[in-house]
């Protein structure tokens, strides 16, 4: 009998480590790739890379082990209400709405955090796409979503371009790229990012890098930009800033539209603004404010500056009331932004997750959270 249970001991531990293996693979692969031969090259030629990194065109200090104490107590013992405590108020995304497109409307449809399908002048395009119940390199742990994704990613009408803001979790999903890498669509990221890309499906045919201040015509009168944005970027431990980070500006025969990203405020706005402005729409990043990252997120506040900078028509909140990365609770940046709409005189564009709207619904300022 000895010889037996020594066989099933030996069996378990095999199985035991290829199972730790396998995670490990998994957990690896999340890292993504780093940039080598042609991709190196070209970020080498980067204005805004320094050599060994990427860097911002203001000096951008973001939380350190100075204030991490600090940090982490607020994080433990601070009182805001950071998750809903009941259901959040959804509306259920329908595939079947999306109709063949016209050539002239502008309609978006927000499925939570920086995720948004634009759909402008034609073409179809899907902003920094997270699916998944958690973003985190460990998919089972993380910051998890505050509701249910409004439609079935497998169900997706035809999307036309992936963009990509930069590469950290809850901006660039390992699960989601893998997707939306099996439709054929292209995408277009900032440099650095399609070694990512490439390790987790995407063929190199399909990436598009691009860095700040660089146009790629998408049609003969469809033109997206990279433009600049003040963040940092990476995905582990050591490759902080080996990837670029940046905003977008969608430039169509009839509508143009700003997508952020993740940025603090800085110059770069009114630069956009003065170039490629006015915008019918500023996609405009909201959450996350707080003195300690206050150099690299806007939060409502700054996000109307920035949003008058860009000479924009309309204020559409981004990035906040999915995931639990913030200090503050977690409906504090709509509740300050409709403060903001009435003293500012700002239009803004504020509908429930998963509601497909157009510039004919705004000025829209529905308090979904509190419903």
């Amino acid at each position: 009998m000895r010889p037996m249970r020594t066989s099933k001991k030996i069996l378990s531990l095999a199985a035991i480590l290829i199972l730790a293996l396998s995670l490990s693979a998994s957990f690896l692969d999340s890292f993504g790739g780093s940039a080598t031969g042609d991709r190196l090259a070209k970020i080498q030629q980067a204005p805004n890379y320094n050599g060994s990194k990427f860097i911002n065109t203001l000096a951008t200090p973001i939380a350190n082990s100075y204030n991490f104490p600090k940090l982490a107590w607020a994080y433990a013992f601070g009182g805001e209400q950071r998750e809903p405590d009941q259901t959040v108020t959804t509306v259920e995304t329908d595939p079947n709405w999306y109709k063949p497109l016209s050539g002239d409307e502008l309609s978006v449809t927000w499925l939570g955090h920086s995720t948004l399908i634009v759909e402008i002048d034609g073409l179809r395009f899907i902003t920094d796409p997270i699916f998944s119940d958690r973003c985190s390199p460990i998919g089972f742990l993380g910051p998890r979503r505050f509701f249910p994704l409004t439609i079935d990613p497998e169900r997706l009408p035809p999307i036309d371009g992936v963009i990509i803001s930069h590469d950290h979790y809850d901006h660039l999903d390992e699960q989601s790229i893998r997707l939306l890498a099996k439709t054929g669509t292209t995408f277009y990221v900032p440099l650095g990012i399609g070694a990512h890309l490439e390790v987790w499906g995407v063929k190199p045919n399909a990436i598009v890098e691009m860095g700040w201040w660089e146009e790629h015509a998408v049609s003969e009168k469809f033109t997206l930009v990279n433009t600049p944005a003040r963040h940092f970027s990476g995905r582990a431990i050591l490759d902080r800033n080996k990837t670029l980070w940046s905003s977008w500006v969608l430039q169509g025969p009839q509508h143009k539209v700003y997508f952020s990203g993740d940025t603090g405020l800085s110059p770069h706005f009114q630069d956009i603004g003065d170039r490629y402005g006015p915008f019918d729409i500023a996609f405009l990043e909201v959450g996350a404010f707080n003195e300690f990252w206050s150099n690299v997120h806007l939060g409502p506040d700054n996000a109307v500056k920035a949003f008058k900078m860009l000479g924009a028509q309309h204020l559409y909140p981004v990035h906040w009331a999915t995931f639990n990365l913030a200090l503050h609770s977690w409906d504090a940046p709509g509740k300050r932004l409709l403060e903001l709409s009435e003293q500012e005189q700002v239009s803004l564009l504020l509908p429930t997750p998963g509601q497909m709207i157009t510039l004919e619904d705004a000025p829209l300022n529905l308090a979904w959270w509190d419903l």
